[in-house]
């Protein structure tokens, strides 16, 4: 069961060399995508009471779509697929901050 106290707080000193070691192995040609805070709160209240949390499935479509598809997930672990899911935000690149130590 999930609690919805699952995931571990990191700062930048443990994020860059995750992000660093992605590249590394995966190439830079994906690194990251956005999504707003107005898309994030739309696809929690969708969920109800019964969201704890959120579920990031990696994604790619026909059309060389790579990304992240976010769906809510029920303390029973099943994910809110019935409900609105996120997807298709920005990508990094061309979307990057420019002077983030996690895109390199």
């Amino acid at each position: 069961m999930f609690t919805g106290d699952e995931g571990t707080i990191i700062y930048e000193s443990e994020a860059v060399p995750l992000t660093a070691m992605y590249r590394e192995e995966h190439g830079s040609s994906f690194k990251a995508q956005f999504f707003g805070k107005d898309k994030i709160k739309e696809l929690i209240d969708s969920c109800g009471d019964q969201y704890i949390g959120l579920r990031i499935y990696n994604a790619q479509g026909d059309d060389g779509f790579r990304g992240f598809v976010l769906v809510g997930v029920k303390a029973d672990e099943n994910d809110l697929y019935e409900q609105k899911m996120l997807a298709s935000g920005p990508a990094c690149p061309p979307s990057c901050a420019p002077s983030s130590p996690l895109n390199g």
